[in-house]
């Protein structure tokens, strides 16, 4: 019985000791917790990019699962002679394809106060090197206009 309480004892000491070296070497267990070329995890998460000519942004990614995010845009329209635009949304996707939402709005500084709230839907690809493209409509419920939004950026 002594025997058998020894010999048990070795192999639940050694055994899992033994497992998890290795897991390490084999890289199992690093692998679980690194996010993978598709994921959110994996992109640069801040990116600069002009929309529509006129106006130049600055937007960063929070990622809170592979697959899904939240994003928070600034920016100014050049527009006599400027007007500030504001944006927070979600993103879903992977694989470099994405799809993003948003509501926001176009602040007048003469004003002081939201002059369009703003709705957008985009495609978004985006690199993991760096290059970004949107395209997709925005929308401005109180004067009821839609407009086509195409930017191009770069993400780092």
């Amino acid at each position: 019985m002594k025997k058998l309480a020894c010999f048990i004892l070795t192999l639940w000491i050694l055994l899992p000791n033994g497992l998890v070296a290795q897991l390490k070497d084999h890289k199992l267990i690093n692998k679980v917790n690194q996010p993978t070329q598709y994921s959110l995890n994996a992109l640069p998460l801040n990116s600069i990019y002009n929309e529509n000519i006129f106006i130049f942004t600055y937007e960063r990614i929070f990622p809170q699962s592979d697959r899904f995010g939240f994003t928070l845009k600034g920016g100014i329209l050049i527009f006599d002679p400027f007007l500030w635009v504001a944006d927070a949304g979600i993103i879903t996707g992977g694989s470099k394809h994405y799809f993003e939402t948003a509501i926001g709005g176009i602040i007048d500084p003469a004003f002081g106060d939201f002059s369009f709230l703003t709705i957008r839907a985009n495609y978004r690809y985006q690199a993991t090197k760096g290059f970004v493209f949107k395209i997709g409509p925005i929308a401005g419920p109180p004067d009821n206009f839609i407009l086509p939004l195409v930017s191009f950026g770069y993400a780092f």
